[in-house]
């Protein structure tokens, strides 16, 4: 997962500048910040300065919303076509639909993927309900004895395996 979310995230860069080379994303947050940073000599200065913090925020939430997509994308498209994201294939690990056996449909890759994000991402926010979601899906892969699945595997459909061995010696 580290890997392919420092592939996600250089990525998210590249379409947010393609974005704003193309004028869908406003680049202005980014160079009033930066124009900011410049006659501000100290991080200090620059978090006590009001419209420093107002700029922040419109950055975020526009870096968040292409961050999201890419990730949904990234997943879902390699999870669906190969099987498996490229940090997966380093590990030999792969994704398969538990009923085929095979690459997941379309339906269950974007399910998986959205699920998965939304358990990364809003549920440690939620105090009491996604901590107890938290301990439902650690207790879930605990207690499958065959695959191990968490929650949004078992709501998917799917199940992550290894690839088998193709010839290698160790």
């Amino acid at each position: 997962f580290i890997i392919d979310y420092l592939i996600v995230s250089f990525l998210s860069l590249v379409v947010v500048y393609l974005l704003g080379t193309f004028g869908v994303v406003d680049f202005t947050p980014f160079a009033e910040y930066f124009s900011l940073a410049q006659n501000n000599p100290t991080l200090e200065d620059m978090m006590n300065d009001e419209a420093v913090r107002g700029i922040l925020e419109q950055m975020i939430a526009t870096l968040s919303i292409w961050v999201s997509v890419t990730f949904i994308l990234y997943f879902s498209i390699l999870e669906k076509l190969y099987g498996a994201t490229l940090g997966k294939k380093a590990f030999n690990i792969r994704v398969y639909s538990l009923r085929t056996g095979q690459n997941l449909s379309w339906n269950s890759a974007i399910l998986r993927t959205i699920l998965f994000y939304i358990g990364i991402n809003f549920l440690p926010a939620i105090p009491f309900i996604g901590g107890i979601l938290f301990l439902i899906t650690v207790l879930l892969a605990t207690r499958d004895p065959l695959f191990k699945r968490t929650l949004y595997d078992i709501v998917a459909g799917t199940v992550v395996g290894s690839l088998p061995n193709q010839g290698r010696k160790y």
